[in-house]
């Protein structure tokens, strides 16, 4: 079975990643919001996951 190769124009590369650059320059508050959307379940998910461990230390292992 023979390879599928990936061609890539860069041309049209190019002009996607310009399109993304002035879609960021005209609304730079994006970058900050997108971060705060990330980092917000992050936060949590290890909050989470020391609070049971934590947790877990302290309960005495009844088997």
């Amino acid at each position: 079975m023979a390879k599928k190769t990936a061609t890539v124009d860069l041309s049209q590369l190019r002009d996607f990643a310009d399109q993304r650059i002035e879609f960021i320059q005209a609304n730079p508050w994006l970058i900050p919001a997108g971060l705060a959307i990330e980092m917000i379940p992050l936060a949590l998910l290890i909050h989470g996951h020391a609070k049971a461990s934590i947790y877990k230390k302290k309960t005495p292992n009844r088997t």
